[in-house]
């Protein structure tokens, strides 16, 4: 009797931990499903964010072209427009195009507080930054922008160097009849630089918002510095006996007009956008040029030294000298174009060169990495991780452009201060008035 009892007290255990095992299996399972769940929609709802944008400049469109303000390269392009359009019509019910505009506005709203709602712990911190600067320009185009001012300092804490964010705080400040406020914010967009095209294209726009609203009547009196604050200012250096400069594309993206700190005039010759890089024309010859460097290709952990003029009116106006070493050859997420260094380098530092230990130019400089954002992600701040145009992307700009550069071997190397001296000889800080 006691071996049968045990025996089917064994069998009882046993039975227990099987459906243990099979509780757990079902559990993961029934996770990994709703994970697959979750990704699928919040993808989706960033798949309607994209459409919404599109549907919304189709209409911007379209009441242009109604307005006489548009025409259409060819008939089958107005066809394709006129055909989208009256989808939209369909889709909501609406024929008016700024009913349909505001209905589409509505849904662009919905959607994106839903996606913050939902899907925030997947976001990296551009994702959430992007969705919260759609809603603040949604509610300032509905007509409140009180309620999208909050929105937009928040999406400023969470990314403080998205200049989409800076630009909408300041449209929305407008909106508000708040002039002062909105030009501070259209100069933080200014000087948050950054090599992504969207970065550069809202510092554009920040440029042409800030201009416009300066030249509206009575604006001087707003605040005392204006034109003196407006300015944005980076770093260039001298490529060529011709005076030709390079730089940085977003230290000169939407200038009316580029100057040295002296006020010597520059003029834009080409840009690449994609690998964030301007050629400049100086109309005087320099005293020294730059050496690029040619052979084998830098290895990780060599050293390199970064020169520029960051944070003007703070910093030395003699320029800025930082050493560090080659972190690794690509950028964010293995971006060929660019290398990722250790050397500081802050606000201003922006298309100034980079050195290798023979003080030759490997490269331009182009960012810092966002210690905000990943110190949310990883809870621990990154130290000195900041970024250069690759040198293949600088001398392929360089060809591209007939630029008859200087170029040696990197044999023998040399002191950071022997660096430094040559570094000061050919940079040029660079004044751009929007």
């Amino acid at each position: 009797m006691n071996c049968r009892r045990a025996s089917l007290l064994g069998l009882f255990a046993l039975s227990l931990l099987l459906l243990g095992l099979v509780k757990r299996q079902y559990q993961a399972a029934s996770q990994e499903s709703y994970s697959e769940y979750r990704t699928s929609r919040c993808t989706d709802m960033i798949h309607r964010s994209a459409d919404s944008n599109i549907n919304e400049t189709l209409i911007y469109a379209m009441q242009m072209y109604q307005a006489g303000r548009l025409s259409f390269a060819t008939e089958a392009q107005k066809n394709e427009y006129l055909s989208k359009i009256e989808m939209l019509r369909t889709q909501y019910s609406i024929r008016d195009l700024a009913a349909l505009k505001e209905a589409v506005q509505r849904s662009r709203l919905k959607n994106a507080r839903q996606a913050l709602s939902e899907c925030t712990d997947m976001m990296d911190g551009i994702t959430q930054a992007i969705f919260l600067a759609q809603i603040g320009e949604v509610l300032t185009n509905l007509k409140q922008a009180g309620d999208a001012i909050p929105v937009l300092r928040r999406c400023i804490e969470i990314k403080p160097d998205c200049a989409t964010c800076w630009v909408h705080l300041g449209i929305a400040n407008e909106a508000l009849d708040r002039s002062s406020e909105a030009k501070a914010s259209y100069r933080k967009a200014i000087e948050t630089g950054g090599f992504d095209e969207l970065n550069a294209s809202y510092i554009r726009r920040a440029k042409i918002l800030l201009a416009d609203l300066e030249d509206k009547p009575g604006s001087a009196s707003d605040e005392d510095n204006s034109t003196q604050t407006s300015h944005s200012f980076g770093t260039g250096f001298f490529v060529s006996t011709d005076g030709s400069v390079l730089t940085n594309n977003h230290v000169v993206a939407g200038c009316r007009t580029i100057a040295t700190r002296d006020g010597s005039p520059l003029r834009l010759v080409s840009r690449n956008v994609s690998s964030d890089l301007a050629l400049l024309k100086a109309d005087s010859a320099p005293s020294s040029v730059a050496v690029f460097r040619s052979g084998p290709a830098p290895k990780l952990g060599d050293a390199v030294v970064a020169f520029g003029f960051p944070l003007p009116g703070l910093l030395s106006s003699e320029g800025n000298v930082s050493a560090g070493i080659l972190s690794a050859a690509s950028g964010l997420q293995n971006d060929i174009r660019f290398v990722q260094i250790s050397a500081p380098v802050q606000p201003g530092n922006s298309g100034g060169p980079l050195f290798d230990s023979s003080g030759h130019v490997m490269g331009v400089v182009v960012a810092k990495l966002d210690a905000l954002k990943v110190a949310r992600a990883t809870g621990d701040f990154p130290q000195n991780v900041n970024f250069a145009v690759h040198w293949s992307e600088v001398r392929a700009f360089l060809e591209e452009q007939g630029v008859p550069y200087r170029k040696e071997a990197s044999q023998r190397e040399t002191s950071t201060r022997n660096i430094a001296a040559s570094a000061a000889k050919i940079a040029v800080a660079i004044d751009c008035t929007p």
